[in-house]
């Protein structure tokens, strides 16, 4: 079944690891077909409240044009509508040692709260991604980082390089 608008879907997923929970959000293109041969590419945004929107945009409007293969995003959420708390949240996960942060990030957390990319990288890999794989036909993940999220990405880069196929 296709349909011939875009259609965006929300949930909520939990980490087992950590109490935390964080939004969803899916982002089809027109004329989507659940079972297109190869499949889709996938563009997954990380801090999505500053870069899904932006990623949506850019694939619509590039895909009309027939500039940029027909796209499914998805943008990773932190579920915490106090953004000083989401902040610290993002710091936690995004981070890749246990140090002081400047003050000018606006991170209050200790230290040892900080460093926690290595397993943010693993509940995508194990959790996030092959439930994506599984209810959309995915051909290729692009990664999208902004701030501390970016950090992040450079750390899978250079660490563990094929969890994504393309990073930005």
């Amino acid at each position: 079944m296709t349909t011939d608008s875009w259609t965006s879907t929300t949930r909520h997923l939990q980490r087992q690891d950590v109490d935390r929970t964080y939004q969803l959000w899916v982002d089809t293109p027109a004329r989507f077909d659940p079972d297109l041969d190869g499949g889709y590419p996938l563009i997954l945004c990380l801090d999505a409240l500053w870069t899904f929107g932006t990623a949506v945009d850019a694939a619509r409007i590039l895909g009309l044009g027939k500039e940029l293969p027909r796209a499914i995003v998805a943008g990773v959420a932190h579920n915490n509508p106090d953004i000083k708390e989401l902040v610290q949240e993002r710091a936690m996960d995004f981070t890749v040692t246990q140090a002081e942060a400047p003050r000018l990030t606006g991170v209050r957390v200790s230290a040892e709260q900080l460093g926690g990319a290595e397993a943010f990288r693993l509940w995508l890999e194990s959790d996030v991604i092959p439930l994506l794989r599984s209810e959309y036909p995915i051909s290729e993940v692009t990664f999208v980082g902004h701030s501390f999220s970016a950090l992040f990405g450079l750390h899978v880069l250079f660490t563990a390089p094929a969890t994504f196929d393309h990073y930005l």
